[in-house]
């Protein structure tokens, strides 16, 4: 385990988005997302909490369209539904200032793979499907 998340936390915390980058070329890699749903997800404004108690992580993502929790510890498989709704089996690591999720979805689609690189005011989000990828920035408030 890497020091960086010990002690004093910095990757805990509110965060809004404030910039994507290419989200809908990410969404049109999710296969099963139909066209209005895939500008319902671009137009959100998600607000991420990022909180650990002990060993486990928990991120939840709240917006307009709903909210979303996920419930981790480092290095176990996990359950989670990508945004097409497809069932996972997936884990995660983290490697200095990055907090990595890898998605392998239970339909034998393409892995998805989500990072969160912290900073010091901000997290910033890359996502990725096949050749597809995207960049979101949230602020911390």
């Amino acid at each position: 385990m890497s020091e960086f998340f010990t002690g004093e936390d910095i990757s805990s915390g509110d965060y809004k988005l404030s910039k994507s980058q290419d989200y809908d070329k990410f969404l049109l890699g999710l296969a099963g997302i139909a066209e209005a749903r895939r500008s319902e997800l671009e137009s959100a404004t998600p607000l991420i909490t990022i909180s650990k108690d002990g060993d486990e992580w928990n991120i939840t993502e709240k917006s307009e369209l709903g909210i979303k929790e996920t419930k981790f510890q480092m290095g176990e498989a996990f359950d989670d539904v990508l945004l097409n709704g497809v069932g996972t089996k997936s884990i995660a690591s983290e490697h200095g200032p990055f907090l990595i999720l890898m998605h392998t979805p239970l339909d034998g689609s393409d892995m998805v793979s989500v990072s969160h690189e912290f900073l010091e005011n901000q997290v910033r989000v890359s996502l990725s499907v096949r050749d597809a990828a995207a960049v979101r920035i949230f602020d911390r408030l």
